[in-house]
């Protein structure tokens, strides 16, 4: 059976269960499977065009309108796909999709895991805490929806912003901020007394996030929509006392991330450049003295030493070695982040030749139109 990217994703996490909404065909089709059959599941690569055919074959299938022609599109689809090590070899062509674990056909619910590279976790009866071994239980939760009090986040996510270590009543530049999972809490660390200039270039995100910020009780946070890259503040000096670069990167160390069509080495040169020149904006708008902690969430030393060695050799920073040892993290499944913290030194950062002003700290009308200003 094959599944989207994100349905591959959640069983490399430990997801127990395929819906039967989330198959995008097998073969057989499943029409065809007595329950309790054998099923091996692929998930297709994140890039792969959108299989229109196959989802509305399998709209189709649940109608019990599919006939014997579509049958065979369907399978002759899913088998494009499937191109793995076990059908095509160590040295066949690039693969569209890959194995992610074996289950059984479970009738009309889907597919109920039983092997793959992370156990599945296990379901509980939602009628009692405990077995019948009488062994306790786990409750299930009442709603699978988490309070709007609670935002989830992974424990290398929460070590970036730990890291940068925002104080009440400072002056913070978040130079990469949408979603706005970070800014968050930033604003919390921060007891929301103070000030966040949250820049992000793409408008939807930005709307997204400042709705966000402001559902969940966000009152320092200013939206910006710039190109953190080519931005300035326009203020006399620097007028920042932290600035955090979550800055976008290859996301290999988002493990299982099914997108290595992504991953071209090509892709690369630009990441990097623009990774250093958001950290060169975050280095010349910090106060000499001032934090500046850089973070990818890549394996890649491309990303990783390459933009940071660059800045020390040519920018006004230092490595901090000041910074709480309660920030080790020891084992656990965490993904993967690569962060470092500097110190800003004195000395000037010159802007990029066509660099411009598109922010004022005193909040003067100098914006250029197309740089929307929000304050939460």
């Amino acid at each position: 059976m094959l599944v989207p990217a994100r349905t591959g994703e959640a069983l490399l996490r430990g997801a127990g269960q395929v819906a039967l909404g989330d198959i995008w065909g097998s073969i057989p089709d499943s029409a065809r499977l007595r329950k309790g059959a054998p099923v091996s599941v692929f998930a297709a690569a994140r890039d792969v065009p959108s299989k229109a055919t196959v989802r509305e074959s399998v709209d189709l299938q649940s109608e019990g309108m599919i006939g014997v022609d579509v049958r065979e599109e369907i399978e002759t689809t899913v088998r494009s796909l499937i191109h793995s090590r076990y059908t095509r070899g160590p040295f066949g062509p690039e693969t569209d999709s890959i194995f992610v674990g074996n289950g059984v056909w479970v009738p009309p619910f889907g597919v109920r895991m039983n092997h793959g590279f992370v156990p599945a976790l296990p379901l509980y009866d939602s009628l009692t805490r405990s077995s019948r071994d009488g062994q306790k239980r786990l409750p299930i939760a009442e709603s699978a929806t988490l309070p709007r009090c609670l935002i989830p986040q992974s424990l290398a996510s929460v070590a970036v912003s730990h890291t940068l270590a925002p104080a009440p009543g400072e002056t913070i530049l978040d130079l990469c901020a949408a979603p706005g999972g970070k800014t968050h809490h930033i604003a919390q660390l921060m007891r929301n007394d103070g000030r966040i200039v949250a820049i992000e270039p793409q408008e939807d995100r930005l709307c997204r996030m400042e709705s966000f910020l402001k559902a969940s009780g966000v009152t320092i946070a200013e939206c910006v929509q710039a190109d953190g890259s080519d931005w300035i503040s326009g203020s006399p000096s620097p007028p920042f006392d932290r600035a955090l670069v979550d800055a976008p990167c290859s996301s290999s160390g988002l493990w299982p991330k099914l997108d290595w069509h992504r991953l071209k080495a090509e892709s690369f040169h630009e990441l990097t450049r623009r990774q250093f020149e958001l950290l060169k904006t975050a280095v010349r708008e910090v106060k000499p003295g001032g934090v500046v902690v850089y973070a990818v969430c890549s394996y890649f030393p491309q990303e990783t030493t390459a933009v940071c060695m660059r800045a020390l050799e040519e920018l006004p920073v230092a490595l901090d070695e000041e910074i709480a040892p309660s920030l080790a993290i020891d084992g656990g499944d965490v993904m993967g982040f690569f962060i470092v913290r500097f110190r800003r030194l004195s000395g000037n950062v010159p802007p990029a030749p066509g660099q411009c002003q598109s922010y004022s700290s005193r909040g003067a009308s100098r914006l250029p139109r197309r740089t929307a200003r929000r304050r939460l």
